[in-house]
């Protein structure tokens, strides 16, 4: 039986983007995504074969039907 993947493990985020969501967003905060998604397969230690379905996250933020938001521009830091 198929079951979507825990939504904990589900969303990958980089580079600053990353570091907005962490101070932006709390455990169990329903987001909105856009991205891609991308299956990845590797042998674990015990040599069975694994696969996660991922979405590789182009945008995101808080779902607005479930929460409010204030924005805050972010700068870049000069050492990037």
């Amino acid at each position: 039986m198929w079951r979507p993947p825990d939504p904990l493990d589900a969303v990958v985020v980089w580079r600053d983007q990353a570091e907005h969501a962490a101070e932006s967003l709390t455990k169990g905060s329903r987001i909105v995504v856009l991205g891609k998604l991308q299956q990845r397969t590797w042998t674990a230690e015990d040599g069975s074969a694994r696969s996660v379905v991922e979405v590789v996250a182009d945008e995101l933020g808080p779902s607005l039907r479930w929460a409010t938001a204030t924005t805050t521009k972010a700068t870049r830091s000069s050492d990037r």
